[in-house]
């Protein structure tokens, strides 16, 4: 019985430990690892300038959730 409880340890000690280990080996490139070109970026700040002296944006909004958590979105 004790040899038992002793292999079922180890085997979860050994599984949360591979569970702990294993996601930070992964990177995550966001905009699939590519970088925007100073055209690119004055491009997408003019856009942002207009919009916003169309409409009314805020930043940063948190939003509740069902559950109780909060989302932060700009809207």
């Amino acid at each position: 019985m004790l040899k038992k409880t002793f292999r079922t340890l180890a085997l979860v000690a050994v599984t949360c430990w591979l569970v702990v280990q294993l996601p930070g080996t992964r990177t995550v490139y966001s905009q699939g690892g590519r970088t925007l070109t100073p055209e690119q970026i004055a491009q997408r700040n003019a856009v942002e300038n207009e919009l916003q002296s169309l409409a009314i944006v805020e930043r940063k909004l948190m939003i509740p959730m069902r559950d109780g958590t909060r989302i932060a979105t700009d809207v």
